[in-house]
């Protein structure tokens, strides 16, 4: 169960307090015990108090960790990224601030700025901020249907390349998660894709990121629209939601997933208020009746909007190297 691995620990500090540096000398002995995977076989609960243990012992500790708990339980300045390149090779990614503020051009490494912008990282992304720190690519939607719907189509369309893909909810591209998402993003140089509502409150949020500079029109942008394009300047009813976006692409996917929750919709025209009013449950549900209908294959049948995301992710993530269970 894990618990004779974090015995031993309690064990070395009581062996360090008795004994470490009782011979003599002025220079204290400096002890450094490193540690893999200190959460393995550990109850989640447990995971979270294993921070306090380890910072317990009059030691250093170095610990690896795949736990977004156990990540979370630490200080940022405390992290070390290991991210793999296009190359094969690794690289790290230092979570601290700079040595000073001249020394890195991102605001969140810039000392001055660093404890503010890392308390509304963690105050404002919270809950997900330790998956975040292992995604191969971050995706932040609009809601809690695509929270729900993109995983499932992404893992359908990208295989094992969407292995490590988080998509975030982000409650709207106006609330000021979506700024602190973005600047983690460029902190930790992970890849980003924003899908935004093509409607005309979505376009005027995401039209202040661009104009703000902190989105690549290009690389970073999807819009759930059943057009190819989207105006910003015109068509104020135009695009809309996911929720839109299906309904024009697989009405009959949408009807089935409203009937799996219990509502039957027998007019089209009510399947916008019924998706609407079960979001927090249709989002997976529909990706499942999606796909038994329209396999990825090459995409053919899917909205522009998905293969649009599908390519800019595949764009990201296939230089990268997958083992055969899909984990870099």
């Amino acid at each position: 169960s894990g618990v004779l691995s974090l015995a031993s620990l309690l064990a070395q500090d009581v062996f360090y307090r008795q004994t470490l540096g009782v011979d003599g000398g002025d220079i204290r002995p400096h002890p450094v015990t490193l540690i893999e995977e200190p959460e393995t076989h550990l109850h989640p609960h447990a995971v979270v108090e294993v921070a306090r243990l380890l910072e317990s012992g009059a030691r250093q500790v170095v610990a690896t960790t795949h736990s977004p708990l156990l990540a979370t339980t630490v200080t940022p300045e405390s992290l070390l990224l290991l991210r793999r390149d296009s190359k094969g090779s690794h690289r790290a990614v230092d979570i601290g601030p700079a040595e000073h503020d001249g020394a890195d051009g991102r605001r969140t490494k810039q000392p001055r700025f660093y404890a503010s912008e890392m308390e509304k990282l963690t105050r404002l992304v919270e809950r997900p901020f330790g998956e975040l720190l292992f995604a191969r690519a971050i995706v932040v939607g609009d809601g809690a249907t695509e929270r729900a719907f993109l995983p499932v189509v992404l893992r359908e369309a990208l295989g094992p390349l969407a292995h490590g893909i988080s998509v975030i909810d982000s409650g709207g591209m106006n609330e000021p998660v979506v700024q602190a998402l973005i600047k983690f993003v460029r902190h930790a140089e992970i890849p980003l894709v924003i899908v935004a509502d093509a409607d005309a409150a979505g376009r005027e949020a995401v039209q202040r990121l661009l104009d703000a500079d902190l989105l690549d029109q290009d690389s970073e942008l999807v819009w759930m629209s059943s057009n190819d394009t989207v105006d910003l300047h015109s068509d104020p009813e135009g695009g809309g939601a996911i929720e839109k976006l299906m309904i024009a692409a697989a009405p009959e996917a949408c009807m089935a997933a409203c009937a799996s929750l219990g509502t039957i919709v027998e007019r089209t025209n009510d399947l916008l208020a019924t998706m609407k009013r079960v979001k927090g449950s249709v989002g997976r549900v529909l990706a499942v009746e999606f796909i038994q209908r329209y396999p990825y294959g090459d995409g053919t049948g899917w909205p522009e909007s998905l293969r649009k995301l599908t390519n800019l992710l595949r764009a990201s993530l296939s230089d990268e190297a997958v083992d055969d269970e899909g984990l870099t």
